[in-house]
């Protein structure tokens, strides 16, 4: 039996074998090894939302957005030492060269996720991102780059489950007292009562007899590709008991939440700047785009993607 990543801020338990899964990835398993980080982006047509999503648990073949399958980056090489990774080899070396210091894998990775993450990527290049993988801005300027690491590495620790959220973000409560013993949300056009304020309550029962309160819309509201991450995780576990379990998990998912909310809004202040002044292929060492193949992937090996 695996954790795995399921949906975004979703893992589950799962039997990994035949019988259980139809499909058992071999090649994605072997390239994952015991432990991992993962980016995961859909072949195309990527929606509001961040463009990619960090998993720190082998992924489900629908873990970004909950349909349509994904292509999945893992990070690290276990085959070739503590530092090898799935990168392309120009990358670090081609960084290196610009910036005086090369920048190790992880720092990469998180550079593009952070990048990846402001939801003004996906608004900005929606028609590009019809038909193509999300491209990547890496900055010219080293200072930009260590400020995108620092905030993917944010990221990259809560949509992975590698710490908690912050205190500053823990705002969500339950509230009153339940007449049914399960979790009963209501359809998504009824879950959710908004205060006026910028915030509101989700109905844990239909009766609105339990509550999770002081959940800013924006954490409701919030989303990956059309995947409403907070009602969709509730929905999911309808019929299960309420007990302290799961709803310490229900507060503990809308505080993730909450916190890159924050984090999706500094990418988008980091964004503009990287797309103002980029690095090229050639800068790099990357040789040039391959007409009708496409091209964000580049930056890892080959073999590294599986859809």
């Amino acid at each position: 039996m695996a954790l795995v990543a399921y949906r975004p801020l979703d893992q589950r338990w799962l039997y990994n074998k035949v019988g259980y899964i139809d499909r058992l990835r071999p090649e994605l398993q072997a390239a994952w090894g015991t432990a991992n980080v993962c980016l995961i982006a859909p072949e195309d047509g990527a929606g509001h939302g961040p463009a990619v999503w960090c998993h720190g648990a082998k992924p489900d073949q629908h873990a970004f957005r909950g349909s349509y399958g994904g292509w999945v980056f893992p990070l690290r090489r276990h085959a070739g030492g503590a530092e090898a990774s799935y990168l392309h080899p120009a990358v670090i070396a081609g960084l290196g060269s610009i910036y005086g210091t090369p920048p190790g894998p992880l720092d990469v990775f998180d550079a593009i996720l952070a990048l990846l993450s402001a939801t003004s990527y996906t608004t900005r290049f929606a028609a590009d991102l019809e038909d193509d993988f999300p491209h990547v801005p890496l900055p010219v300027a080293s200072d930009l780059f260590a400020r995108l690491a620092a905030l993917g590495a944010e990221i990259r620790a809560v949509q992975s489950f590698a710490r908690d959220p912050l205190p500053a973000f823990r705002t969500a409560r339950i509230r009153g007292t339940a007449t049914g013993v399960t979790l009963a949300v209501p359809p998504p056009a009824r879950a959710f009562r908004a205060d006026g304020r910028g915030g509101g309550a989700v109905l844990l029962q239909p009766d609105a007899s339990l509550l999770l309160t002081e959940v800013p819309e924006r954490v409701w509201n919030f989303e990956v590709s059309g995947y409403k991450v907070l009602y969709r995780w509730l929905a999911a576990r309808t019929g299960e008991a309420l007990d302290q379990p799961l709803l310490r998990a229900a507060l503990d998912l809308a505080a993730r939440l909450a916190e890159l909310v924050q984090r999706c809004d500094e990418a988008d202040i980091l964004l503009p700047q990287a797309i103002d002044s980029p690095l090229t292929r050639t800068d790099l060492g990357l040789p040039p785009a391959t007409p009708g193949r496409h091209a964000a992937p580049d930056l890892f090996a080959e073999e590294n993607a599986e859809a």
